[in-house]
């Protein structure tokens, strides 16, 4: 397996965490977790819940899970009927998420690798849903879409939730922002509004929902009435104000249908 430096660099960085993490992972789902992304009742509101919702009907489908970190997701999806093909750049990682699959009844419907590219990942498999969370601002995505394309069926369904910064003025203003990720690495950086025109490129359907307006301070905020009510407020400005919505945080991206002629910009 070729390894390029960013990579390393990737793999170094989520395997001190994780090896940090190790003592303090819950790794049995809740109850309510599993309730909440299976019915994903709120999915206007919660970028997570929007994704869920967008990858569905999940029984019996192949999935294809792009950094899966600790699992989380991977137990999720595989609750709800998936059968997930998981990888992660990170060791550590991929066998806190074995142990997590364990720990709640789901080994047998999830495979998880240690890998550094999707196309490499499951050789030769195709699938019906690719997921990633949170994951690709930390890639390098050139020729990235081709990747994505090369491993989805032709019904399938590819469904992105990344960190944006979609306004140029807002790039600027951005270190005014109070939102940092709790442990960046040192490559990671939110999507621009290139980086998801050219992932959006090559499919008929594209479908983009913007969220984390007003509530991009969440991670301050202890009260989480005040949470909640912001991430409300936030549908409500963002379904009923367009203009707003380049000044989201984060962007849920629906994918379908193979078009190389089609080109998406949010």
């Amino acid at each position: 397996m070729i390894v390029t430096e960013r990579q390393h660099r990737e793999r170094t960085h989520f395997d001190r965490v994780y090896r940090r993490a190790e003592r303090t992972q819950h790794l049995r789902i809740p109850p309510h977790d599993l309730r909440r992304y299976g019915r994903c009742d709120d999915w206007r509101t919660y970028g997570k819940e929007c994704a869920f919702h967008y990858l569905k009907p999940l029984a019996g489908r192949e999935l294809l899970e792009i950094g899966c970190g600790t699992g989380v997701d991977s137990v999720l999806l595989a609750a709800n009927g998936a059968r997930v093909f998981a990888y992660d750049v990170s060791p550590e990682a991929v066998e806190i998420a074995r142990k997590r699959a364990e720990v709640n009844g789901l080994a047998d419907r999830i495979t998880f690798v240690v890998a550094c590219d999707l196309s490499a990942a499951f050789a030769g498999r195709r699938f019906d849903r690719v997921f990633g969370n949170t994951v690709l601002h930390h890639l390098d995505l050139t020729g990235f879409n081709d990747k994505v394309r090369s491993v989805l069926r032709p019904e399938g369904v590819a469904v992105f939730r990344e960190p944006v910064v979609l306004d140029r003025w807002l790039r600027r203003l951005r270190r005014c922002i109070p939102w940092y990720p709790s442990n960046p690495s040192p490559d990671e950086r939110p999507l621009d509004r290139q980086d998801v025109a050219a992932l959006c490129r090559g499919f008929a359907g594209v479908e983009l929902r913007q969220f984390e307006c007003l509530s991009r301070i969440w991670p301050l905020l202890r009260s989480s009435w005040l949470i909640d009510c912001l991430h409300r407020w936030d549908r409500e400005l963002l379904e009923g104000v367009p203009w707003s919505r380049r000044f989201a945080s984060v962007l849920v991206m629906r994918l379908t249908g193979h078009c190389p002629s089609a080109r998406e910009t949010p």
